[in-house]
């Protein structure tokens, strides 16, 4: 079995498969250099939150055991705590806003239709 159609020319290379493109590096890297906290929802503030937590909770460490090592472990741990159940309790309370919003949404619409032809005034049709 050869690459050769009978015309002479190469036949297509077979296609990819999503796991194959989900892994390929050059797509990853075109992503990560895309990537920015800012278009990002919660991000921002997510860091924040676990940076200012990591860096309380790394000095009241420090100054109650005078040791680096496990002030800067129990920081960088409560940061990471920190970021992650701020940006799942922002991505909760956002998700829960959009639904408020379409189901606001869908009942104006509902009401719109519904009384379409209900206007008291005749410039608001």
């Amino acid at each position: 079995m050869s690459d050769k159609k009978e015309d002479g020319g190469e036949s297509p290379p077979p296609p990819l498969d999503a796991n194959a493109m989900k892994y390929d590096p050059e797509v990853f890297v075109s992503n990560v250099s895309s990537f920015s906290f800012a278009r990002t929802p919660c991000a921002k503030e997510a860091f924040m939150q676990g940076g200012l937590a990591g860096l309380a909770v790394g000095i009241v460490r420090l100054m109650r055991t005078k040791y680096i090592g496990t002030s800067i472990k129990w920081g960088v741990g409560s940061f990471m705590v920190t970021t992650m159940a701020s940006m799942e309790y922002c991505r909760q309370s956002r998700a829960n806003r959009l639904s408020k919003l379409r189901e606001t949404r869908d009942k104006i619409h509902d009401y719109q239709d519904k009384h379409k032809d209900d206007t008291p005034y005749h410039q608001d049709r």
